[in-house]
Order: structure tokens, then sequence, then C-alpha cells
């Protein structure tokens, strides 16, 4: 039976009001509010591997040394590894610059919670009065900009 929003078959009391009963935002952004002061992320790195001719040995190395090398970039970047890292794939391949689909090539995704130790409070940054469109018309280049700040 299809659900009806007249009658309101299929639950047990209706809503006291219109929609707004049956999804509680307040709870949802109060949630996704403690979330974003959490120091906790989930980060994701990429790389490609040949599809054919790559042992599993071979993949075992590659996998190992692309994972300890996006781990080494995020810890220099200051997030700490908090978690296992997690390997998904394959995935379609493609080339980072014109976007065509590699063919010989699978993509495989690196995944792990990190900890940003330092504060994640967001900054505040001025821009110039000059680089920002004051008008529809107003055009400016990057020399002009550059200038400005």
């Amino acid at each position: 039976m299809p659900f009806n929003f007249e009658t309101w078959d299929g639950f047990e009391t209706p809503p006291k009001q219109d929609l707004d009963y049956l999804i509680n935002t307040t709870d949802i952004n109060a949630r996704l509010e403690k979330l974003t002061h959490s120091p906790y992320r989930v980060k994701v790195g990429a790389f490609q591997v040949d599809r054919v001719g790559v042992k599993r040995a071979e993949f075992d190395s590659i996998v190992q040394e692309r994972s300890a090398r996006f781990v080494d970039v995020m810890q220099k970047k200051g997030w700490e590894l908090c978690s296992k890292l997690s390997l998904t794939g394959p995935f379609i391949a493609r080339d980072l610059e014109s976007k065509f689909v590699m063919l010989d090539r699978n993509e495989f995704r690196v995944r792990g919670i990190f900890k940003y130790p330092k504060s994640l409070e967001r900054v505040r940054i001025e821009l110039p009065a000059g680089i920002v469109r004051q008008d529809p018309d107003q055009v400016i280049d990057h020399k002009q900009a550059a200038k400005a700040g």
C-alpha cells in the first residue's frame, strides 16, 4: 500500500504539524555542530596501478609504499594517523589533467582517520577592498589584484 500524506497511513500517530515533525532538524543540526569541533577527520589518498602485468607480491609492495607516502604527506601537514588504513578499489582511473579514462590502469584509494592536534578554529582572512568585486561591471586581472593586495 503506498504512503498517503492526506490520511497519514503508515504512521501510528500523525505528526503535529506539516512535515517538520518527520525529520527532526534541530537534533540533526546539534549533532552536526558537535562534529564540526572534533579534531578527527577522514582523509583519502588515491594512487593508480597498471591493470595487467602486476603480480600480487608487486601489488602488495606498491600498496605499502603508496600508503606510507600518503601517511608521510599527512604528517608533514600536521595530521596524526589514529586508525588503520583501509584500501578500496579498483576504480576507473582517470588522467588528472584531461579527465580522460585510462583503460590500462586501475585506481585504488587509501582511507584513514586522522587527528589534527592543533586548533581547528576558523581563521578570518581579510581581503583588500581592491580585489573584491564591488559591482557587476568591475573587471580586474591578476596583475592588478597583486598590486592592490
